[in-house]
């Protein structure tokens, strides 16, 4: 998106990007494609181990989570991003039991993570 500074020349903002961490390929390729439409440049993660590795090229402004990881979980991903001072958004995902989220969504508060209302799976789509 080309924006004009103070001398009136257009300059380009990179897009935002995006981490969508989630085991089943079907819901990372879903999430994708609505945050495609909604300007971000997302990145298809399927692990913690993925997502540490992922953070030593780029920051995302935003982490869709899931509970559930084929190595391990949301809890996992929330301590290593409290290890690398994140500053973006995490969105979890989840088809747990509101209890279990809700506690997830406190462990990320306290470790000063900026947790955004979590989503419940399956999605059900509105027109």
């Amino acid at each position: 998106m080309a924006k004009a500074n103070s001398s009136g020349r257009a300059y380009d903002y990179p897009e935002p990007s995006a981490f969508v961490v989630d085991d089943e390929p079907q819901v990372r390729a879903f999430v994708c494609n609505v945050l495609m439409n909604a300007g971000f440049k997302p990145q298809q993660l399927s692990s913690s181990a993925a997502v540490e590795a992922a953070l030593a090229d780029i920051i995302p402004q935003l982490i869709v989570l899931d509970l559930s990881l084929g190595d391990s979980d949301a809890i996992e991903v929330l301590r290593i991003l409290q290890e690398r001072h994140y500053v973006g958004d995490v969105l979890l995902i989840s088809g747990h039991d509101e209890a279990t989220v809700a506690e997830v969504q406190r462990i990320g508060v306290r470790r000063s993570i900026s947790m955004l209302e979590p989503l419940r799976k399956p999605f059900r789509i509105e027109h």
